[in-house]
């Protein structure tokens, strides 16, 4: 807009500026309340989806390590047993298996009753302490009875309370086809850790309400959010309400007024004079904030550190923030992957541990109490105890070897031997397995045609190690056909390749590189079991050929079979020669 002098006086003219400067603040000011209350909505849009983020990561962390727990502890045969007659003298293990849950598996609450609905256990702490046991009524119990496995929430003395059930089972009816044999239920206060990282998480404070007093609390107070948990009818049984510790939409709402003040007196007296600055110094380094902010990169923050003083405190802020957002996504993928090893962990070895002592102490003690049996009753209880003695030993050997790999102190010899002489001495073991007789198994050696008896120079008790860990798999998971043990020396002869082949189910192309997990087992069907193991033998392999200098690679596709190849140089070389 211009004006000419001779018509309109100076004062005329600083008039018309504060009156358009006075109406453009007005505009501004209606602009600005419309733009806050968008904002104030998004705001509050994205807080909801944080904290429901935010509590279902937690949620499911809790809910499933409580699964497995007591999915676990409710198909066990002592259980029952226990369920039926809690006062019989061999059941002291059972109760302390129970009496370790509060300590090693973080549970507040334990409770076991019997078919008839009766208490033959019970172990609580903090806020579980309130659960009286005859909350698990009858119709409750008759609920679980059909359903075997249920869940929901409940709030006891302002505390919410993950609640899980379970019917028991023998150890064999792990589908629960069966009728149960008691009832089972767990429970886990969410209390301390869980709600302190809730509110780290969501910059709240949080409370825990009945669904009643949740609705009524959501509904004049407009600054709470909530998140409802289910009951045992499926309906919202409990809320949690996160009060925000700092509402920036609502704090810029409420001081809208002094605002518009200060804008229209900083406008009048500041307005010239900031016109030639404002795009060297505000708008420029406001477009490298909002670049930043958007991409949510570290490329501009070097030149808002060299402009003004206010924007390079933006920002280091804003490097800072982007740094530990970085570093809060590393340590929540580190959590949740050490939660996950620590679950498996737990899960794997403690059934696999528990199976056979059930059948060494079960043997065990009919050879003490039964004096009546005969030599051969003797010598198959003998048998049994034996064979369970040696699979612990292979359990306990694969965690010391995995626990030597980890530490760096697995021993490597150097050593030279004849490769046909180990694949003779492996082949006659594998021939004569009691698995493969029963299968009807082939077993074929194949050796290299062009080199008969190769020496090689590496530590020979790894390589059979190795083997004879893939020829065990190969025989347990073939159930027809043949399994094939074999080798052969590349062209150059620097290196040699063993193989293992078998016809059985074969594995999946994206399970090639699962397997090798620690703790890894395949879903083999709906209708196949797991086979038994922990899941740790292929793991040792891979890393037990790195020590050696080599690797392994799989060859298989589902109903094609299996081939395992072990990659060796045929001179080992440590890192000193």
């Amino acid at each position: 807009m211009s004006f000419r002098s001779q018509h309109i006086s100076t004062r005329t003219k600083t008039g018309a500026v504060i009156a358009l400067l006075f109406v453009l603040s007005l505009v501004f000011l209606a602009y600005f309340m419309i733009h806050s209350n968008r904002q104030q909505q998004a705001y509050r849009n994205y807080s909801q989806k944080q904290v429901i983020e935010a509590k279902q990561a937690i949620a499911d962390i809790w809910e499933k390590h409580l699964y497995w727990v007591i999915y676990d502890f409710s198909t066990w045969d002592e259980m029952v047993e226990y369920a039926a007659d809690p006062s019989a003298l061999h059941h002291n293990q059972v109760e302390a298996f129970l009496d370790s849950l509060p300590p090693w598996y973080e549970i507040d609450g334990a409770w076991v009753f019997n078919l008839s609905g009766d208490l033959v256990y019970e172990n609580k702490q903090l806020c579980a302490e309130d659960l009286h046991p005859s909350y698990f009524s009858a119709m409750l119990q008759e609920h679980l009875h059909e359903a075997n496995l249920m869940q929901y929430y409940k709030v006891v003395e302002d505390t919410l309370v993950l609640i899980q059930g379970a019917t028991i089972h023998h150890t064999e009816d792990t589908d629960r086809e069966g009728e149960p044999q008691g009832y089972m239920f767990f429970a886990k206060c969410w209390s301390g850790e869980p709600i302190d990282l809730l509110e780290a998480m969501t910059g709240s404070e949080i409370a825990a309400v009945t669904a009643e007093q949740g609705r009524a609390q959501y509904e004049h107070e407009e600054r709470t959010m909530q998140v409802a948990f289910s009951g045992k009818d499926g309906e919202d049984a409990a809320f949690l309400l996160f009060q925000k510790r700092v509402d920036f939409a609502d704090m810029l709402q409420e001081k809208s007024r002094s605002i518009l003040i200060i804008l229209l007196s900083f406008t009048i007296i500041a307005f010239f004079a900031l016109l030639a600055a404002l795009q060297q110094w505000v708008n420029k380094p406001l477009q490298l904030v909002a670049r930043t902010i958007k991409n949510n990169s570290k490329e501009h923050i070097p030149e808002l550190k060299n402009a003004s003083k206010e924007f390079a405190m933006i920002g280091e802020l804003t490097e800072t923030f982007i740094q530990q957002k970085e570093d809060l996504k590393e340590q929540k993928e580190k959590a949740e992957e050490a939660n996950r090893l620590k679950t498996a962990f737990l899960a794997n070895v403690s059934h696999e541990i528990r199976t056979p002592m059930t059948g060494v102490m079960g043997f065990s003690e009919l050879l003490i109490s039964d004096e009546n049996l005969s030599r051969e009753e003797q010598k198959e209880y003998l048998d049994v105890i034996y064979a369970n003695g040696q699979f612990l030993l292979l359990l306990i050997d694969d965690l010391i070897d995995l626990a030597k790999i980890d530490s760096g102190n697995m021993t490597i010899k150097k050593e030279k031997f004849d490769v046909h002489q180990l694949m003779l001495e492996l082949f006659a073991n594998y021939s004569k397995s009691e698995l493969a007789k029963k299968k009807d198994l082939k077993m074929v050696l194949d050796a290299d045609p062009q080199h008969s008896d190769p020496i090689i120079t590496t530590d020979r008790l790894r390589l059979q190690q190795i083997l004879s860990n893939l020829l065990s798999n190969a025989i347990k998971f073939t159930q027809s056909g043949q399994v094939t043990l074999g080798y052969r020396l590349s062209d150059d002869d620097a290196s040699i390749h063993f193989f293992v082949s078998d016809t059985g189910p074969g594995i999946a192309k994206e399970d090639h590189e699962k397997i090798f997990e620690r703790f890894a087992q395949l879903d083999q069907g709906k209708n196949e079991r797991k086979q038994q193991g922990t899941g740790l033998g292929l793991a040792i392999c891979k890393e037990t050929a790195k020590l050696l200098g080599g690797e392994i690679q799989i060859e298989s596709a589902l109903g094609r079979g299996t081939t395992f190849i072990i990659i060796l140089p045929k001179n080992l070389q440590f890192v000193n020669d």
